[in-house]
């Protein structure tokens, strides 16, 4: 069994179509299959009765014609130009009877606000505007921790020298070895290569007070 979709937007290729009736009140409808992410999702288009509003009968026909209605009625004769090409499709459900029933229905096309309507736009909402944008709330989210910088052989060789100057001494290399194979011998490594940069960092403090 298929998982459900969830609601939001979707493409959906169109494959298919039908006319037919509800079976409460015998309303008639055109009917436009698609293929989403390899389910089926048919979009209903409810065809106006005489006493619907012109606005509503242009509308119907419109939303048809974005998927090349011939403008039949007949189930036979019915057919749509783009069969085969994609379209935004939205989905929702809704209760009917009791049940979740998914609704399809084809996305509404968008254009480019014109440079005369985003004028007037602004000049209307103008008066909205605060003269001073006021104060961001909240806290400031805190900056990124800085990386720390890597740490290893050579930086823990240098810590070993200044802390060798500071004493009065010369760096012993002997030393060093041994500071070094005692580390790995306490964090279970067997080369140097595998010494991490927590392990470098004691080595200088392994090495014998001068």
């Amino acid at each position: 069994m298929s998982t459900p979709l969830t609601p939001g937007k979707y493409k959906g290729t169109l494959v298919n179509w039908y006319t037919g009736e509800s079976k409460t009140k015998g309303t008639p409808f055109i009917a436009a299959e698609f293929s989403v992410a390899g389910m089926a999702a048919e979009v209903t288009f409810w065809i106006p009765g005489r006493d619907a509003s012109e606005e509503r009968k242009q509308r119907h026909v419109g939303e048809l014609q974005r998927l090349g209605w011939n403008g039949e009625y007949d189930g036979n004769a019915l057919a749509f130009a783009y069969k085969g090409r994609e379209f935004d499709l939205t989905l929702k459900y809704e209760e009917y009877n009791g049940k979740q029933q998914a609704r399809w229905q084809l996305g509404f096309p968008v254009q480019a606000l014109s440079a005369d309507r985003a004028a007037e736009l602004k000049r209307e909402m103008a008066k909205y505007l605060a003269a001073t944008p006021p104060a961001p709330t909240g806290t400031p989210p805190a900056p990124p921790a800085a990386a720390s910088a890597p740490y290893g052989k050579a930086e823990a060789w240098a810590q070993y020298v200044a802390d060798a100057a500071r004493g009065g001494h010369q760096p012993d290399a002997a030393l060093w070895t041994e500071a070094v194979k005692a580390t790995m011998v306490n964090a279970g490594k067997t080369s140097e290569a595998s010494l991490t940069s927590d392990d470098w960092r004691a080595v200088p403090g392994a090495i014998l007070p001068f």
